[in-house]
């Protein structure tokens, strides 16, 4: 298909983008990274070119990529010295989100993406990057998107931002609202086959609970994936008391990050394990590359958050403005229903807001139920 835009995929890890490219209908021309198991890891699962390249050195990569045909350069720095996993001080890392803008100004691609967590909008060298694509021609929108909202069981928030050439108005943050699920996804409403009904999964401070319910999203799944220590003390959040609750394996965070069942994982645990907690969801991928895809060809919006919206405006004549306060209010209440039930499955717990809030039999006709 000739109006498929291409993607250069740079930091592309064990392919998370570039998985979120091929499910989204679009090209990868090229995946480049420097970290050697995830090069293995991404050349086992893809059948594009991969480069196993320094990306810091700007003048190499815009050689070695300017001949291949390509609309959209797409890259995820790492992001551990701005995560809160992380120290949160700025070092070498950090400053390859200011060679991605070089290499992006350079190259002028008709659009580019760039993800990071959230806490990168406040150092100087995302600072730094945002000013090299404006003065390098780009409009750009900037988001925070968290993928539980788009097809993944995870409650997991990712800064984007993003550009388009020549167009000093470009703004599709709507469209990414609009393309939302109206609830946030469950790991068994994704994955029903789950054995498990609750797991144990390594919180950063004990002052967190460390089990969870497969009737609720999963927390961020990261890089590392601890058993429970013998030692535990259970948490008064924790869904299951019982002792035995164990850890998802890898192939389960795999799912969880919304990879392919069929996607095949090579490395020691630890290293799989870093390569899935560092990958952006290839779900969440796909909403981004499908986002761009419509603003490229002048498309409407689409996704349910959109279509539902269009339903109450033809059912109750509701305008935009009270449709998303309408909307943030029935989060607002499942929200408050998940915290006290968090074993409950999710149909259950809509229908039981629907007897405090008539919008979600709204809700239900819309869905066919």
């Amino acid at each position: 298909m000739e109006d498929r835009l291409k993607y250069i995929d740079l930091f592309a890890g064990a392919g998370g983008f570039s998985q979120g490219i091929k499910y989204a209908n679009a090209e990868v021309a090229l995946g480049v990274d420097n970290w050697g198991i995830a090069a293995k890891n991404y050349r086992n699962n893809f059948e594009n070119i991969f480069l196993q390249e320094n990306i810091g050195s700007v003048s190499n990569i815009v050689s070695l990529i300017s001949d291949y045909d390509f609309d959209v350069i797409v890259g995820g720095p790492p992001c551990q010295d701005f995560s809160s996993a992380g120290k949160g001080v700025e070092g070498e890392r950090a400053n390859l989100t200011l060679e991605f803008s070089k290499i992006v100004s350079i190259l002028k691609p008709k659009y580019f993406i760039m993800e990071n967590v959230p806490n990168a909008r406040k150092s100087n060298s995302y600072q730094k990057a945002k000013k090299n694509f404006l003065e390098g021609g780009y409009g750009v929108t900037e988001t925070i998107l968290d993928a539980n909202y788009y097809g993944v069981p995870q409650r997991r928030k990712r800064l984007f931002l993003i550009g388009a050439l020549n167009q000093p108005d470009f703004d599709i943050s709507e469209n990414f609202e609009m393309r939302q699920t109206i609830f946030p996804l469950t790991v068994k409403e994704y994955m029903p086959d789950i054995s498990l009904t609750d797991y144990y999964l390594h919180p950063r401070s004990y002052e967190r609970r460390g089990v969870f319910s497969v009737y609720e999203p999963s927390p961020t799944i990261r890089g590392v994936n601890r058993p429970k220590p013998k030692t535990y003390v259970q948490h008064i959040g924790n869904t299951n008391k019982d002792d035995e609750v164990v850890s998802l394996s890898y192939d389960l965070r795999s799912r969880i990050q919304t990879f392919p069942k069929e996607y095949h994982w090579v490395g020691n645990i630890s290293e799989i394990e870093q390569m899935i907690g560092n990958a952006v969801p290839p779900l969440l991928a796909k909403a981004v590359v499908e986002t761009i895809s419509n603003h490229s060809k002048k498309e409407p919006y689409v996704g349910e958050e959109y279509e539902f919206y269009k339903f109450l405006q033809k059912q109750k004549g509701l305008t935009k403005d009270e449709y998303k306060s309408t909307i943030k209010e029935l989060r607002k209440s499942y929200r408050y229903l998940r915290n006290k039930n968090r074993s409950t499955s999710q149909s259950q717990l809509i229908k039981s807001i629907g007897l405090e809030n008539t919008i979600v039999n709204d809700y239900l006709e819309f869905k066919g139920n």
